[in-house]
């Protein structure tokens, strides 16, 4: 099904500095977008209009021993939930992340992903609408996603391990 919508390109602003990710906010028909920069901070722009702000500033969290493999160079990556509540920030081919209130600022959430072979796929995250409550689906080990609340970090799949041993109970 093609576009009837025209295309508009918005420049972005000096200020911003580079530019590492975009992610984009329901907000009606307007074209919000939450972009991140190199710097780690977080800005909203309505591309429309091109009014911005500056809405936090979360370094990203660096993992100074990361190897790439099979050419996957850890990359930041934004993900942000629909109505842009929160942020999260995490490191695609590498093991951590966090999320932020975009409200009040603050990180509510710092991820892990596991130290088995991150460099090896993208860091698992989704932020997802579930009985009208925003909830965050991440990696929490190689073979394991679990389901938090953003807003306090609270787990809400809480079980036990899902691996065994020879002769133990499965």
């Amino acid at each position: 099904m093609p576009f009837d919508s025209p295309l508009t390109e918005t420049a972005i602003p000096e200020e911003f500095g580079r530019i590492v990710d975009i992610a984009p906010i329901r907000e009606g028909n307007q074209a919000i977008w939450l972009m991140v920069a190199e710097s780690g901070d977080l800005f909203r722009m309505n591309a429309s209009s091109g009014h911005w702000a500056r809405v936090v500033s979360a370094p990203f969290i660096w993992e100074p021993d990361h190897e790439p493999w099979n050419g996957h160079a850890l990359k930041h990556r934004l993900h942000v939930s629909h109505h842009g509540e929160f942020a999260a920030m995490v490191n695609d081919y590498g093991r951590y992340g966090q999320v932020i209130d975009l409200r009040s600022g603050a990180v509510t959430m710092t991820l892990d992903g596991g130290d088995y072979h991150p460099e090896t796929v993208p860091f698992s995250f989704a932020f997802v609408e579930l009985k009208g409550r925003v909830v965050a689906i991440h990696r929490t080990s190689w073979n394991r996603l679990d389901i938090s609340d953003p807003s306090n970090g609270e787990l809400l799949t809480s079980r036990g391990p899902t691996s065994y041993q020879h002769g133990e109970q499965r």
